[in-house]
């Protein structure tokens, strides 16, 4: 899951203003992949705010990376549980690597 207005709000561009854009629309979208995939060990998040799209691409309460915790609000709100919100937010990738990279 990217992190990014474009992908969040039809319509957005680069430049356009990030009023109205929030991470309860990220809670959405990672709600709707879990759904289509089964399990919510499929999602993880990617930001891309250290030289990708920016901090002026991400939604309006998402000042720093540490904001992106606060999904965990949204997600317990749609009814996920403590494990998945930690998988979302990082255990899935910590497995993926494990799994995936060269040992040594």
């Amino acid at each position: 899951m990217v992190v990014y207005n474009g992908f969040l709000q039809p319509g957005w561009k680069p430049g356009d203003r990030r009023d109205g854009i929030t991470l309860a629309q990220v809670a959405d979208q990672i709600d709707y992949i879990c759904q289509a995939a089964g399990d919510a060990k499929y999602v993880g998040i990617g930001s891309d705010f250290d030289g990708g799209f920016g901090l002026q691409s991400a939604p309006s309460d998402v000042d720093t990376i540490a904001d992106l915790q606060k999904l965990s609000v949204h997600l317990t709100e749609k009814g996920f549980y403590d494990t998945d919100i930690a998988a979302i937010l990082g255990q899935n990738w910590i497995n993926f690597l494990q799994q995936n990279l060269p040992e040594g």
